[in-house]
């Protein structure tokens, strides 16, 4: 007999989270009122990418999915429009624990002008985006505006440009 391991409330939480957003992605409909373009360094190499966006909707919730296949953290700047003009939009990633969009939110017009969102390595960012945080657990959750996402780019973006330039090099 093996050795039995208690699931941990995180993994419940995970998996809860994940079983929500797949409802959306198999019964939803793909959403094209977004794009994602690197916004921080990364190899070009022919034929590959590293960032992977997909949208989709379904009972009128959204969530936008960014995937990132590459051994950095990367920076994408994700714009959302025909969004409603008033109030403010946060993106919830519940599975990573984060806030986009800090404590005030996203006004319509910043999504469709453009957020800078990092994703971790080799995961994906499920964004849900939301007019409110009501009903949602989040007191742990970190909480990240664009002067806190261009900061950590800032921060990281010569030792990303270092790394490009290093990959780059056993392509040629």
């Amino acid at each position: 007999m093996g050795i039995v391991t208690p699931v941990k409330s995180v993994g419940l939480e995970f998996s809860r989270t994940m079983a929500m957003h797949e409802k959306v992605v198999m019964r939803g409909a793909l959403k094209n009122n977004y794009s994602a373009e690197l916004a921080s360094p990364v190899p070009i190499l022919e034929g590959r990418t590293v960032l992977y966006d997909r949208s989709y909707e379904h009972d009128r919730n959204q969530i936008v999915i960014l995937g990132n296949d590459y051994h950095y953290r990367i920076y994408a700047t994700l714009k959302i429009a025909d969004l409603p003009q008033a109030g403010a939009y946060y993106l919830v990633d519940r599975i990573n624990g984060k806030i986009f969009g800090g404590k005030k939110g996203y006004s319509a017009k910043a999504l469709s002008r453009g957020v800078l969102i990092d994703i971790p390595v080799k995961e994906f960012r499920f964004l849900e985006v939301r007019t409110n945080l009501d009903g949602l657990e989040i007191e742990a959750f970190a909480r990240a505006d664009e002067r806190t996402v261009r900061a950590l780019l800032d921060k990281e973006k010569k030792t990303l440009e270092k790394q490009a330039r290093y990959i780059e090099g056993f392509a040629q």
